[in-house]
């Protein structure tokens, strides 16, 4: 072989050795480990911490408080009606009594109404009514038109008025009673005849419930309670009985001061009708009516 070729031919074996040896050299590993890495985790924390805030509490509680107190109190006055009714009078007035001097001395007013005339005022005056039925007034014996049977005096003692006397049964079962004589009915325009026991026990009957179930008198049922029929016996004397007796009979239910009935003309009506004796007062009063001013 010729030198040269020999040469070459090793050179190039030796290159392929060496590309051999290079191919061997290059064999890819792969090669697995563990480095530290640098990243960004978002991670929820909870943790209790202490926060001040304003809470408004409502809080109720009782306290002693000192205030004072302005109390306004309102009175409220009833004002009550006056008015007038005028009367004429009939008989002279009685005697004056002597004025202590303590007193002193005391002057008559100065009248307003002519001679004869006395006006007389009082608050919730009515229809005038002359029969004891149809509710005449308990007014009527207290202000001089009519009369009853007995009044009071001033240590409480029992009066005559146009009584003048009575008694009662042992038994107090009844009683009589004595009239007065030369006693007139009549009104302002016209004489109706003189009292008598009749007219009084006719002005009983007519308000008692028990002898006129139809009265509307002020005390109809009272006068029931206590006794029945009032009878005439004479021109001066009226008898009846007790339903229940009542100790106080003459000096509350026949008596000025006390629950009684006026004494009315029973001729009057017996002439002159149910009509005239409802509207009309036919009495023995000091006074008789000449105007009635109702409800003014």
């Amino acid at each position: 072989m010729n030198y040269r070729y020999r040469t070459a031919w090793l050179s190039l074996a030796a290159v392929a050795v060496a590309a051999f040896a290079v191919v061997a050299c290059t064999t890819e590993v792969e090669v697995t480990r563990e480095v530290p890495v640098e990243r960004e985790v978002q991670v929820e924390v909870t943790r209790e911490v202490e926060v001040e805030r304003e809470v408004q509490v409502e809080v109720t509680r009782q306290v002693e408080v000192d205030v004072e107190v302005t109390v306004v109190q309102e009175v409220v006055r009833e004002v009550e009606r006056t008015v007038q009714v005028e009367v004429t009078r009939v008989v002279d007035p009685p005697t004056a009594t002597a004025v202590p001097s303590m007193i002193g001395t005391i002057s008559a007013p100065d009248p307003q109404t002519e001679s004869g005339t006395a006006v007389i005022g009082f608050a919730g005056i009515g229809s005038q009514v002359g029969r004891n039925a149809n509710q005449a007034s308990d007014s009527l014996k207290n202000w001089g038109v009519a009369e009853t049977l007995f009044r009071r005096g001033p240590s409480d003692e029992t009066l005559d008025w146009l009584a003048t006397d009575w008694t009662i049964s042992p038994d107090l079962t009844s009683a009589t009673v004595k009239i007065q004589q030369g006693v007139e009915f009549r009104t302002k325009d016209k004489s109706y005849g003189m009292l008598t026991a009749e007219d009084v026990a006719w002005s009983m009957n007519d308000a008692n419930n028990a002898t006129n179930p139809t009265s509307i008198h002020g005390q109809a049922g009272d006068f029931a309670g206590l006794w029945g029929e009032w009878t005439a016996t004479d021109d001066e004397t009226i008898a009846f009985e007790f339903s229940s007796f009542d100790g106080t009979w003459k000096d509350d239910y026949v008596n000025q001061s006390g629950q009684a009935f006026p004494v009315l003309s029973k001729a009057a009506w017996e002439q002159e009708g149910d009509d005239f004796v409802r509207d009309n007062i036919v009495a023995t009063g000091v006074y008789l009516i000449d105007e009635w001013s109702q409800d003014e």
